[in-house]
């Protein structure tokens, strides 16, 4: 099949250049100095085809004119000529490599994040996935929406404008009623059941849970990042939860809290981003007025006559934990929370008798519709739908402390 340069233009093009026209009969090895010294444009019939018996148009010739005019001389017009036929002529190749890439690169993608060995029950199988961070944009299926709407599954940071159409009437009294911040853009984590058309992360374990359970549609693979597992950290992790349990145990709040507090920071600490948090001096009179003319200073406050609170830009943030790591550990909390309500609740309890209220980062409330004879010692017992997967899996996610 004949294909011309042209055509591969128009096909595989972006539409930034198009091939320019240049008098290739007219100029020979006799005649080019003294020809391209010239200023003046070609004349037509410089442009005139002998071999194909074709001469140039005059609407076409005009837009030569009006090329030519651009430049100083017919060297500077070769030049041009010579820069913009490459490119032309690469463009196209290079639009049908990276077609080809990405298409290699969605199909390893895809093959990593609906890869069957998921679901595998084989420890030597499973050991040898790879982990992996996977940037998406995704919904709930539409189907399914009635089995997510009441707790939306994607955890996420989102702006939210504060105003009625957004937050309802309810919630905007109560934030005028009791003046507080209204009608501002803020940024929260929230329940929501798709990505609301934004580029998101996840860890596989999160992602796999969000696909398998809560019927997660991915519209658009953008990267997968794969890391390769370790338990480097197991060691640490076990001995501070042994330690914790032991304290509780022992009804040692101290301890019990030291531990916790040993965790976290740990891992959850090495996660904020705290390139966007400022740094805060008490400063002299004088050194206040040195921290004015520095590049790093945000605002300064009076306290008293000879003392300031300044606030200054950090220059550097500190990290101990590989930020991997923390990632998945911060992620993997979001996929217990989830996995808790979806796959332990909702088999477990008549979630039509419950209502969330707010969760924390460790805890729920539940609004719930039980016997009305019994007071609060009740508990979940008259919501429990199915008593026998109640009874073999409660031990997994309740404990008397």
């Amino acid at each position: 099949m004949q294909y011309k340069l042209k055509d591969a233009v128009r096909d595989f093009g972006n539409g930034l250049y198009k091939k320019r026209r240049f008098s290739h009969e007219f100029i020979n090895t006799n005649n080019y100095m003294n020809e391209l010294n010239k200023c003046e444009p070609f004349p037509i019939e410089a442009f005139d085809n002998k071999l194909r018996n074709m001469k140039l148009s005059e609407d076409k010739y005009k837009e030569y004119l009006v090329e030519a005019d651009k430049h100083k001389s017919r060297w500077n017009y070769l030049k041009h000529y010579n820069i913009l036929d490459t490119r032309v002529l690469i463009e196209p190749i290079d639009y049908l490599i990276e077609l080809m890439l990405k298409i290699t690169d969605q199909d390893r993608c895809k093959t990593l994040i609906y890869d069957t060995n998921r679901i595998s029950n084989d420890p030597f199988v499973v050991d040898k996935m790879l982990l992996f961070v996977a940037e998406i944009k995704g919904h709930v299926d539409e189907g399914f929406i009635n089995d997510v709407i009441n707790w939306g599954p994607i955890l996420r940071n989102i702006d939210i404008t504060t105003n009625k159409e957004t937050i309802g009437e309810f919630m905007y009294n109560h934030l005028v009623n009791h003046q507080l911040r209204h009608d501002k853009t803020e940024r929260k984590l929230t329940n929501i059941v798709d990505t609301k058309n934004e580029v998101m992360s996840f860890n596989n374990y999160y992602l796999w849970l969000l696909i398998d359970i809560c019927h997660l549609v991915i519209d658009e693979i953008v990267s997968v990042t794969t890391f390769t597992k370790h338990s480097n950290f197991n060691s640490f992790v076990k001995e501070l939860m042994n330690l914790r349990q032991q304290a509780k145990d022992a009804k040692n709040e101290g301890l019990g809290q030291f531990c916790k507090l040993i965790l976290n920071s740990a891992f959850g600490g090495d996660a904020l981003n705290s390139e966007k948090y400022s740094n805060t001096r008490l400063l002299s009179a004088n050194k206040t007025f040195i921290q004015h003319l520095m590049g790093g200073f945000i605002h300064s406050t009076e306290s008293n006559e000879d003392l300031y609170a300044v606030q200054v830009d950090r220059e550097n943030c500190r990290c101990n934990t590989c930020l991997q790591v923390v990632y998945f550990v911060l992620d993997s909390a979001k996929f217990w929370y989830v996995n808790f309500i979806y796959n332990f609740m909702n088999e477990a309890y008549d979630m039509s008798r419950m209502h969330f209220v707010q969760g924390d980062t460790d805890s729920l409330t539940w609004a719930i519709s039980g016997n009305p004879n019994r007071g609060p010692d009740q508990l979940f017992e008259e919501v429990i739908k199915d008593q026998g997967f109640f009874d073999r899996y409660k031990d997994c996610v309740f404990s008397e402390n």
